[in-house]
């Protein structure tokens, strides 16, 4: 028994220690939104239709969101759907990409730096439910009330991806706290670039929520990066947007 129990626990490190990345494509919890409610939100889809990640408009030609999302991906591969709160239906807009840039630094291993844009190949038309958002530039510590949105599922348990974008209201971590509550393995992997949310049971993003937005006072200070096996209370981790914002700006500038 006592053997058992010992492979019990190692497995359950390993489990602990590996990030969500393509496994787990929800975002568990939170609220339905209406149109118009996170217009900068952007649903990654492959040409035949099926939704693998969460983007963010942030100017009329560039969509932001996971490097891990597009990585080996064709650009023209990508189809970007924008305007609509459901993954059926019509309206909207839809745009096909034109090229990806991943950032030069990205790591699929340990995650760092898991940034990348889509242009699109035909200006993104702009309107009320169709908008981009400011890129934050402040540094955002413990205690921020902040909003994760992305395509997903209700329950933590595998299931169908929701019909409906999601957002649930979250809190902030300093880096510290974040690691402390993280295994050893996953501690080491949070860096100035990340930031982390604290999540309770039963709320979190998972993969389709990858790539999705962290907003703050308007601003968008986190892409969604990786987590730990999704809503059971571990902190979720971010790319903080204020560290690469400079990468950002000189991909888009002047777009």
């Amino acid at each position: 028994m006592f053997r058992q129990l010992l492979i019990l626990a190692a497995v359950l490190v390993v489990a602990l220690a590996t990030p969500a990345v393509e496994r787990d494509r929800r975002i568990v919890g939170g609220y339905d939104n209406v149109l118009g409610q996170v217009p900068w939100a952007v649903s990654l889809r492959t040409l035949a239709g099926f939704h693998f990640c969460t983007g963010s408009i942030v100017s009329t030609w560039y969509v932001l969101t996971g490097a891990h999302c597009i990585s080996g991906r064709a650009a023209s591969g990508i189809h970007l759907v924008m305007g609509r709160v459901t993954l059926d239906g019509s309206g909207g807009i839809n745009r096909q990409g034109l090229r990806t840039v991943i950032n030069p630094n990205f790591n699929a291993e340990t995650m760092a730096f898991d940034l990348g844009l889509v242009q699109t190949s035909v200006v993104i038309v702009l309107s009320t439910s169709i908008q981009s958002i400011f890129l934050g530039n402040t540094f955002v510590g413990s205690g921020a009330a902040s909003k994760s949105s992305g395509w997903g599922s209700t329950s933590s348990e595998l299931g169908p991806t929701s019909n409906n974008l999601r957002t649930f209201d979250t809190t902030t971590l300093t880096n510290a706290e974040c690691r402390a509550r993280h295994s050893y393995w996953n501690a080491e992997r949070i860096t100035d670039n990340n930031l982390c949310t604290d999540n309770g049971v039963g709320e979190g993003f998972c993969q389709t929520g990858a790539g999705g937005s962290l907003v703050w006072n308007a601003q968008l200070i986190g892409v969604a990066s990786w987590n730990v096996p999704c809503a059971l209370g571990f902190p979720d981790v971010y790319v903080r947007v204020s560290a690469l914002r400079p990468w950002i700006i000189s991909i888009i500038g002047g777009n």
